[in-house]
């Protein structure tokens, strides 16, 4: 408040050592970038959501994760980890972790879920997100910026739905 009142903002603070040094500069697109939308960058979801996922996690090109441990998987690996017919031939999410430690008795049962009205969408989303997957995603979403709308970026375009 001292700073603002002063007339100084975070960055200045940062660059003069007054502040903690844990801001960076902002970055900001023109309005043209604003406008476009997020949909713009990533394009709109598929009405058939689950369907989508599916389709998005797919691919069997392996990646290892920086932050896991040696961990080497793939798309179509996470999605078949965290999701699986269930015994009545309904999609469910798995309740084990990758070390087959049992997490929660039932995702979809789980307090939690419940309180939000989650549906199984969300928590498939939520899981893959806390996986090994969060990478990936982060990467796409971080390219999208410096690709900007180009056709070449469009055709690149990943896990929409997801």
């Amino acid at each position: 408040v001292e700073a603002w009142k002063a007339g100084t903002n975070a960055a200045e603070e940062a660059k003069s050592g007054l502040g903690s040094g844990k801001f960076v500069d902002g970055k900001y697109g023109s309005l043209a970038l604003f406008d476009t939308g997020l949909e713009g960058f990533v394009g709109l979801p598929d009405v058939h959501v689950f369907e989508a996922m599916m389709r998005e996690h797919a691919s069997t090109e392996t990646f290892s994760p920086s932050n896991n441990k040696g961990i080497i998987t793939s798309d179509s690996e996470e999605w078949a980890r965290i999701v699986a017919k269930g015994p009545d031939g309904n999609w469910c999410v798995n309740s084990m972790d990758r070390a087959g430690k049992v997490m929660c008795e039932d995702f979809m049962e789980h307090e939690m879920t419940l309180k939000a009205g989650l549906t199984i969408e969300e928590v498939v989303g939520l899981r893959l997100y806390t996986g090994p997957a969060f990478q990936k995603y982060n990467q796409h979403l971080r390219g999208l910026s410096a690709a900007g709308t180009d056709k070449r970026a469009k055709k690149e375009r990943r896990y929409t739905t997801t």
